[in-house]
């Protein structure tokens, strides 16, 4: 199998494969808006979540 790894094409050798398709981050009752970050629609965050001095 070909992957991509931080534009870096890698060949990997197994005797089987497990791939979770439906795998989305679990953000909802972190409520990370309050904190500033932008959650896009499916749960993921953009940007960063660095704390940054006043």
């Amino acid at each position: 199998m070909f992957v991509t790894v931080n534009r870096t094409e890698q060949v990997i050798e197994a005797e089987a494969l497990l791939v979770d398709k439906d795998c989305k981050p679990y953000t909802e009752s972190l409520n990370l808006s309050a904190a500033g970050a932008k959650v896009g629609r499916q749960g993921s965050v953009h940007g960063s979540l660095r704390i940054k001095p006043y």
